[in-house]
């Protein structure tokens, strides 16, 4: 038969009437038999508000699936879900919109309160919440900061329905904490991106404890960074809390080897989590009111500390997410430090090109303008008169133009590289070898190498040089691949001369060394110069014909 029922769907049952005796007198009993569908009608709400859950994406999506779900299983005419917020209020945030109403907030003392502080289920009359004496609430708590009220019409039983309920609060709290930790997560990853714009270790800090505040919810948390110097972990940031927390004009305490747990997890490099932290042996202050606390170390640059005044407060989701936080804090730290290093050796290298620059105009102005006026006076002299003296007076004067063209190059070498470019060895050399008729060149692998083009010209043409000025007249020169040619790990380029002796191959790079009366001693030093500038290593050693061979390494 089919039962209509008040604001409720009709019900498919079978009644079964009996006779039966009651209180010494005939009576009939009948007993109501739902069908089989209408039995599996509250599994198929609960499977179905399960998948809902799933897919639900904030707070509000979750407490809008439990009220409909248990609002379809209970039929009771109001059901609401509140959570507590910044002020401490439950406030609703999902709710049936017909039949009874609920108030919007509920207090926060009396039975409901105590059910939502005891995470327990129970049924608390009606007038707890301002309605009608004889209606009953349901109340269920749903997650740490949730709570499920429903009111049930008089005379209706509970005790199942909140079995039901129960059941459907458990798939509850699990939406409801996995959207508040992928909420956590998201707005920590946002928070990364302070983190990669603070500049130094003390910003970096600060926007980490504002991190743990108002993402990971810490309101007592610090951070220490680590002093190679004193071998202490020195306070760099901290909560307001913390340092009220603290006293002593919010001074935080520098901590020292074996004398704090924090030191010892940043020793050990191991995240520790301590639920009565003033029993534990080597606690620094066993007086302590703390009683949670929460250690992670940075790497070898430090510990971020968090704790709570209630015991056991910190799970596994605090933990990942402090790890998580911490991660990122410590790459932060890495970059500052490796930009720090850069703007330091930018200035030092501008402040050294200012030097150089200024060496410059020394060197073409007070030497080139007397050089340019001797050259001039020269030439009056040629045509006035003729002498042996005179061919002797230019030729110290093309030395002294080849001086100030080398210390020139030379100064030219401290400078940072122009734009890279892959540039075609083999070309390059060719170019280069024309400025010496002298030198035979011979080339042995065709190679391409990435290089500042000018400053690459500048060292093969010292070496070109090299080997006209010392390997002997008309000089073979060999220009191949180290490694395999089409992935080289560097250069090399050797003549057939008589080498360079074994002790002399470190002298040779230096300024002002030469064998040669007429060689400037510069040549070399320019050729490590340009490959100190782009990172790469010279070496000096015997050719396959036992001449110099230079092998420049990548």
């Amino acid at each position: 038969m089919t039962i209509r029922r008040r604001n409720r769907p009709p019900l498919e049952a079978t009644v079964r009437v009996t006779r039966i005796e009651y209180d010494g007198a005939p009576a009939t009993l009948a007993v109501v038999v739902p069908s089989a569908s209408a039995r599996t009608d509250a599994g198929s709400v609960l499977e179905r508000a399960t998948a809902d859950l799933v897919r639900a994406t904030d707070r509000h999506d979750v407490c809008s699936v439990a009220v409909a779900a248990a609002s379809e299983i209970l039929g009771f005419e109001a059901v609401a879900a509140y959570a507590l917020d910044d002020s401490g209020t439950l406030s609703t945030v999902a709710s049936t919109t017909s039949g009874a109403t609920l108030p919007a907030e509920l207090p926060t003392e009396g039975a409901v309160w105590l059910a939502f502080l005891s995470g327990d289920s129970r049924v608390v009359p009606g007038e707890e919440c301002g309605l009608e004496s004889d209606a009953d609430l349901l109340v269920v708590p749903l997650g740490d900061a949730e709570l499920l009220v429903a009111a049930a019409v008089p005379d209706r039983r509970l005790d199942t329905a909140a079995e039901l309920v129960d059941l459907l609060a458990t798939n509850v709290g699990a939406a409801l904490g996995r959207v508040r930790r992928e909420r956590r997560l998201e707005r920590l990853h946002e928070a990364t991106r302070g983190l990669m714009v603070a500049e130094t270790e003390s910003e970096i800090a600060e926007v980490a404890i504002d991190t743990a505040q108002d993402v990971l919810q810490h309101d007592l948390c610090g951070l220490h960074l680590y002093d190679a110097d004193r071998d202490v972990l020195l306070p760099v940031a901290a909560s307001e809390r913390t340092r009220e927390f603290v006293g002593t004009d919010g001074e935080l305490p520098t901590l020292e080897r074996g004398d704090s747990l924090a030191f010892d997890a940043f020793e050990t490099g191991e995240t520790r989590v301590y639920d009565r932290v003033n029993e534990v042996d080597g606690v620094m202050d066993p007086t302590t009111e703390i009683r949670s606390e929460l250690l992670v170390p940075l790497g070898d640059r430090g510990v971020f500390l968090a704790g709570s005044v209630l015991p056991g407060h910190f799970d596994e989701t605090d933990v990942s997410l402090a790890k998580v936080l911490c991660a990122n804090v410590e790459a932060a730290l890495e970059r500052a430090e490796r930009e720090t290093a850069f703007r330091e050796q930018r200035a030092e290298l501008e402040e050294r090109n200012g030097r150089l620059d200024e060496f410059a105009s020394v060197v073409s102005h007070d030497l080139r303008n007397p050089l340019n006026v001797a050259q001039g006076r020269l030439e009056l002299a040629r045509e006035e008169c003729e002498s042996e003296h005179l061919d002797a007076v230019a030729q110290s004067h093309d030395r002294m133009a080849e001086l100030i063209d080398d210390l020139l190059t030379l100064a030219r070498q401290g400078r940072g590289l122009d734009d890279t470019e892959r540039v075609a060895l083999t070309e390059l050399a060719l170019t280069c070898r024309q400025a010496f008729e002298a030198v035979e060149l011979a080339v042995v692998d065709d190679l391409t190498v990435e290089a500042d083009r000018s400053r690459l010209r500048e060292l093969v043409e010292n070496l070109l040089r090299n080997a006209v000025e010392h390997a002997g007249p008309d000089p073979t020169v060999r220009l191949g691949a180290l490694g395999a040619p089409d992935d080289p790990v560097g250069f090399y380029v050797e003549d057939d001369g008589p080498g360079i002796p074994e002790d002399d191959r470190e002298q040779v790079f230096e300024h002002g060394y030469s064998t040669d009366a007429d060689g400037t001693g510069f040549g070399l030093a320019i050729v490590r110069a340009v490959a100190d500038a782009h990172g790469w290593d010279v070496e000096v050693t015997e050719g396959s014909d036992g001449g110099a061979r230079f092998e420049i390494l990548f």
